[in-house]
């Protein structure tokens, strides 16, 4: 099992205990699931103390979808989390890249 990956869920568990937030999962859910996304919540006050969270996904596609939804609104709200880590099969990935294909529409032709 990757230690990176159970030294962030150990400290998930120790930091939330009995304490719940919306859709967190079990401890052996998560450590079954495909992919498991970290991330860091926005403190909503300046005075509050950022907390951590869990998901669990089949694959990436949420959390691509996720970065795009951010990227395209930003100039309208700042995302409410960011990304800190994201594992598939208990293995670290990281975005290696980025494409936005720009074309004119059919209509400008």
């Amino acid at each position: 099992m990757n230690k990176e990956f159970l030294e962030r869920v150990q400290t998930h568990e120790r930091t939330w205990g009995s304490e719940q937030y919306p859709a967190r999962p079990q401890l052996a859910d998560i450590l079954s699931a495909k992919v498991v996304g970290f991330w860091q919540l926005t403190p909503k006050k300046a005075s509050e103390k950022p907390r951590f969270v869990i998901s669990l996904h089949a694959d990436l596609k949420d959390i691509e979808d996720w970065y795009l939804q951010a990227v395209t609104r930003l100039h309208l709200q700042l995302p409410d989390r960011r990304l800190i880590a994201a594992y598939v099969d208990q293995k670290k990935v990281r975005v290696k890249g980025v494409k936005i294909v720009f074309e004119i529409p059919e209509d400008e032709k």
